[in-house]
């Protein structure tokens, strides 16, 4: 019988069948020699078993079948559809929904775009200084919140001063009662609120203009009683500040007051345990 047509695995089958050891250490040649010298000395009925061996017939082609009814017949490969998106990916149109709703494809990137009540398209990061644009927001005469974080326990409110003319302290009259206000809605929401301020104002000198800010931090408000009084320390504050700039003989004069910034945030005090 030749066996030489035959695969080294398939040597292996018949190996492992006729109890040849160590049959993996010997090449092919050595194999053979080994297989076919085991298959002389086998008696008629080993022989016959040996013949009855499911391997057997394959080995050996005694029955010469076509290949193809032994191979699976392959399915017909479906085409998939393919568009480029606008994020520059490209998606199978039966999957363009769920890319579309991706927030890592498209819902961050809208994240950073909001569009204004002007009904202008602005980013997100920029919308204090586009509040404060005279451009778009000059007809308003009351705070516009600016930033939010925390879902409203953290907010900047701000307001334009639209008349050039008024000195601090006639500014700070002008805006009393809305401060007052919004304070108030704010205690009566969150019970305890904790108050920044800022004042924005042009000074100059000679040709000179720059913008500073008068800045009082670390306010807290408890009560609704307190906010009148508390308006009144801000003010006097506010006054003082601008006269120590004066003061400081620095040459720069008040021009006029650009706007005022109030931060308001939930107010939660530490907690601790005594000891």
């Amino acid at each position: 019988m030749d066996l030489s047509n035959h695969n080294i695995k398939e040597l292996y089958t018949i190996a492992r069948y006729l109890s040849i050891r160590y049959y993996k250490n010997f090449n092919k040649i050595e194999l053979l020699e080994e297989i076919n010298n085991r298959i002389e000395n086998l008696s008629e009925r080993e022989l016959r078993e040996f013949k009855r061996q499911p391997f057997y017939n394959v080995l050996y082609n005694e029955f010469n079948f076509a290949d193809d009814i032994f191979e699976k017949p392959r399915k017909p490969r479906k085409q998939k559809n393919y568009e480029k998106c606008s994020c520059g990916n490209w998606i199978n149109l039966a999957y363009k929904d769920l890319h579309l709703r991706n927030s890592k494809f498209h819902r961050n990137k809208d994240k950073k775009y909001e569009e204004c009540s002007c009904g202008e398209r602005i980013e997100k990061a920029y919308k204090s200084q586009h509040l404060r644009n005279s451009k778009f927001h000059r007809s308003t005469d009351d705070f516009d919140i600016t930033d939010s974080a925390f879902d409203g326990d953290l907010y900047n409110k701000y307001h334009t001063n639209k008349d050039e003319q008024l000195s601090i302290q006639e500014y700070l009259d002008h805006v009393r009662k809305r401060v007052i206000a919004h304070l108030t809605n704010a205690i009566t929401r969150k019970e305890k609120i904790h108050l920044n301020v800022k004042l924005d104002i042009k000074l100059e000198r000679e040709d000179v203009t720059i913008d500073h800010g008068l800045i009082l931090k670390s306010m807290n408000i408890y009560d609704a009683v307190d906010i009148k009084m508390t308006w009144d320390i801000i003010e006097i504050s506010l006054m003082e500040r601008f006269e120590e700039i004066e003061l400081e003989g620095s040459g720069w004069n008040f021009r006029e007051v650009i706007g005022m910034q109030l931060g308001i945030s939930k107010f939660k005090p530490f907690r601790g345990v005594l000891t």
